[in-house]
């Protein structure tokens, strides 16, 4: 109950900024609790209703973070929406909630459900730096391990794209050098 009541303090309202706007701190408490609901209770009936409610906090918490990206995307700081998505990335995507001690073997995984948005945006930002094995790298991360994504066709052509960013770019580098 206390990990639904934090949940519900997180509130939606059409009169309020958006909850990517506004301060994340009912979101993170939300997050914290749900948590330790699962890592405690993994087993129990409410645990399938705990774990949905636990994706949709992951989802706003990336959605914030992407957001948040998308401001320094659009400002032209390339390396702070890298850091924000990366952030995202590694603190709120496929969350391992692992069950506590007496309960071996016991975990559960929950998604977000905006990895691939992430992804994609993060090859976008890495393509404007100019980094385009890096960016290759996320689009394959994306193509590979999210095939039922709408961005997937998105990548792929992005990924022929770099290809031919990659070949022109060793042939310049193997092409003599004139004086």
């Amino acid at each position: 109950k206390i990990a639904e009541a934090q949940y519900r303090e997180i509130g939606d309202s059409f009169l309020a900024p958006s909850t990517d706007e506004r301060d994340q701190s009912a979101i993170q408490d939300a997050y914290k609790e749900l948590r330790s609901y699962l890592a405690d209770y993994p087993a129990a009936k409410e645990s399938k209703h705990v774990q949905e409610l636990l994706a949709d906090v992951l989802s706003r918490l990336v959605r914030h973070e992407l957001s948040v990206a998308r401001f320094y995307f659009n400002r032209g700081n390339y390396d702070a929406a890298v850091g924000r998505i990366q952030y995202a990335l590694r603190n709120f995507s496929r969350t391992r909630v692992e069950a506590k001690k007496g309960l071996k073997g016991e975990g559960i995984d929950v998604d977000s459900g905006r990895e691939p948005e992430a992804l994609f945006l993060l090859a976008e930002t890495y393509m404007k730096m100019q980094r385009w094995e890096d960016a290759s790298g996320a689009l394959e991360i994306l193509v590979a391990q999210y095939p039922l994504s709408e961005l997937r066709t998105q990548a792929k052509s992005y990924l022929v794209f770099l290809a031919t960013k990659k070949a022109s770019k060793s042939a310049s580098l193997s092409a003599p050098q004139g004086h």
